[in-house]
């Protein structure tokens, strides 16, 4: 039997809606085992994605009733791939603050478009990058495409969290060279600021000498 490697990463969205309406079946829980025993019956899968999957579906729909055996949250969504796409889109979201990659997301206002840049984002060894684009939080033309466009129903999410992330930044803390250069600009103002100061006092005083010497005329 094939021990689950959190590298294999995960099973595609298909496979994962199979697995989930199998577990639904089972109101009262079931083994692992015996449901990925049951999708592999059907569909060619590897086991050790399929247990990756299912450790990470405990976080999203599925809780562990024991140490084998899980179960389906009782509230079951009308469409298990929307319900699932939120909180990949969530999670994804989650890891850009955590890591601060958030400069993987341009935003274009004016053409209403939002691009993941899949070159600079942050490791995701388990796999969820792959589910940015099978539960289409955002989607590549290709397999080769380096820029995602973010599906507009998710790209409140996105947005949400880069607010919270700039509202909560804390300023950097200031290197030696940092304060150097502050101070030595501080000092360039200050010795602008008296020059502008002098020029204005001796332009007034010529203003004043030019006033009097005219009206002595």
């Amino acid at each position: 039997m094939s021990v689950a490697r959190p590298t294999d990463g995960l099973l595609p969205a298909s496979s994962t809606i199979a697995l989930i309406e199998l577990l639904t079946a089972r109101s009262e829980g079931a083994p692992v085992e015996h449901v990925i025993r049951d999708l592999a019956a059907s569909t060619p899968i590897s086991w050790s994605r399929a247990r990756n999957t299912v450790a990470k579906l405990v976080a999203y729909v599925i809780y562990p009733i024991s140490r084998t055996t899980v179960a389906v949250v009782r509230d079951v969504p009308d469409d298990w791939h929307e319900w699932i796409a939120r909180r990949v889109a969530l999670d994804l979201a989650s890891i850009l603050t955590r890591t601060g990659a958030w400069s993987c997301v341009k935003f274009e206002p004016d053409a209403g478009v939002m691009m993941i840049d899949a070159m600079t984002l942050p490791s995701m060894p388990d796999g969820l990058g792959m589910w940015v684009t099978d539960f289409g939080i955002a989607n590549r033309t290709t397999v080769q495409t380096r820029f995602w466009t973010v599906a507009q129903e998710h790209r409140a999410i996105f947005l949400a969290r880069v607010r919270e992330a700039n509202a909560h930044q804390t300023p950097r803390a200031k290197t030696a060279e940092d304060l150097a250069a502050e101070l030595a600009r501080q000092a360039v103002e200050s010795r602008l600021k008296m020059y502008r100061q002098a020029m204005t006092s001796s332009l007034l005083r010529r203003s004043a000498h030019f006033s009097m010497t005219s009206s002595s005329k």
